[in-house]
């Protein structure tokens, strides 16, 4: 114990001795909630205890959530979950000093307890400030600066009664939305990386990981029927300022990128410079794989434990990515699985025991789309296209076979063209219903090798030209 620490005991237990079980006005111990910040470590706030007694010039703060920037593998140990946070102590004035520069509230709780409790208390967060015991391994929902307040409170006051919860049917991922809904990508982001335990439902206690959150269920709770909290009182307040989300939200973005990308099927890749799209869709198939290594990693190769079994991993088709180093045959059987794989995931998409983001079902569709074109699908389109005039005919076909039942009278004549490639079977046993006097099948135009010139008159262009009795 560090001479600070020994001298706030020594007082402490001078002052229990000479006022036994009475109560002491001058000694407090207080639950401060902080607001939000705009940092993301900061976005859900702060919760730390307050002991303070005026008549011995002590006020401190004791902090669950001070982590080393310094220590050696920062950047790893945070993203692997093997950073360890600890609790720290610091005047109320330095404390203060951070939300009053960032416009962060803080209210405080006093607790309504007796002075020999307080005392415990006090002892009980001075022993877990010694060097060897103020480590431990955080994990945001059930071990942070909120839970551990509370596990240190059941553990000196015994048994805590909380009240009614706020909302039973509320997930993790739900709790964490309620303050993430001016951050639309740092929501989409954590929504990527939390595997399906986050919808699980969160309960009186998953809940209470939260500041605000475990505010309210401080503010109801009682020990043998008494209340826990006396005085309630804002230290700061600020007003309060809404948040307005950027325009460009992932579920903007990735909406107008599939209108984009249907613009491309249709128009530009059909007569465009394929070569370009193919780099356009090389960088997309890149992305999605980042985000395969992204998720994976944070499953496989750290200790979130939430990150675990994340169904996002469905719509990343990595195998993609290497589509383009094969041959084209092996290409479109890669882009065909990928064609296979996103089908089955948007028609079974309800049905997934993950909440995937809105903005993913726009990813998938994209998807599609570019594994449809590398696939050979644009050619069939393409084909579609040259053969309009046959497809006008076939609409006019079937006018001219429900003419028949109002008209008496055959017409003088009809002529089509001809599709691309050969029939696979008569069409004149279909065309004779149109009930017209005669019919003049036109061939598809032609034009040589290097050439685009169309060309017509050679000897022979009229396939068939034929007298219908």
């Amino acid at each position: 114990m560090n001479r600070g620490s020994l001298v706030i005991t020594i007082l402490l237990l001078f002052q229990l001795v000479m006022f036994g079980q009475k109560d002491s006005s001058q000694l407090k111990i207080s639950i401060l909630t902080c607001g939000p910040g705009g940092d993301l470590y900061s976005l859900f706030g702060h919760t730390g205890v307050r002991v303070q007694d005026k008549s011995r010039a002590i006020d401190v703060v004791y902090n669950y959530g001070t982590f080393d920037f310094n220590a050696p593998g920062f950047a790893v140990k945070f993203l692997r979950g093997k950073l360890e946070y600890f609790l720290s102590r610091a005047p109320i004035d330095s404390f203060l000093r951070e939300y009053q520069y960032g416009q962060r509230y803080v209210r405080e709780q006093e607790l309504d307890i007796t002075y020999a409790e307080k005392v415990a208390f006090f002892q009980a967060l001075e022993e877990n400030l010694k060097k060897e015991n103020r480590m431990y391994q955080y994990d945001f929902f059930f071990d942070n600066c909120v839970t551990r307040i509370r596990d240190k409170s059941e553990e000196v006051f015994g048994e805590i009664d909380y009240g009614n919860t706020v909302d039973e049917e509320m997930s993790f991922r739900d709790l964490l939305h309620s303050h993430l809904k001016p951050h639309a990508w740092t929501e989409f982001g954590m929504d990527l990386i939390l595997g399906v335990g986050t919808d699980q439902k969160a309960g009186a206690r998953g809940q209470m990981f939260l500041p605000s959150y475990y505010a309210r269920y401080v503010s109801n709770a009682s020990i043998d029927g008494e209340s826990f909290v006396g005085n309630e009182a804002s230290i700061l307040e600020f007003p309060s300022v809404e948040q307005t989300p950027k325009f460009w939200t992932p579920l903007r973005l990735f909406i107008s990128l599939f209108f984009l990308e249907i613009i491309v099927f249709f128009l530009f890749y059909i007569s465009g410079d394929k070569e370009f799209m193919g780099w356009i869709d090389r960088l997309w198939f890149g992305l999605l794989f980042l985000c395969f290594i992204i998720m994976s990693f944070m499953w496989f190769a750290t200790d979130h434990e939430v990150c675990e079994y994340n169904y996002n991993l469905l719509w990343t088709v990595p195998w993609t990515i290497f589509a383009f180093l094969f041959n084209r045959q092996r290409e479109k059987l890669m882009f065909f699985l990928t064609i296979f794989t996103s089908g089955i995931l948007l028609l079974t998409w309800i049905l997934i025991p993950q909440c995937m983001p809105q903005a993913v079902f726009f990813i998938v569709l994209i998807s599609l789309l570019k594994s449809l074109r590398h696939a050979g699908f644009v050619r069939w389109i393409n084909r579609l296209k040259n053969a309009g005039s046959w497809t006008l005919a076939l609409v006019l076909l079937v006018w001219g076979g429900i003419s028949t039942t109002e008209a008496q009278s055959k017409i003088s004549g009809i002529t089509v063209v001809a599709p691309p490639e050969a029939y696979r079977g008569d069409p004149m046993e279909g065309i004779g219903g149109i009930n017209a006097q005669w019919i003049a099948l036109v061939p598809y135009s032609i034009s040589r090798k290097g050439n685009p010139k169309v060309e017509w008159g050679f000897q022979g262009q009229w396939w068939k030209k034929a007298k219908l009795e």
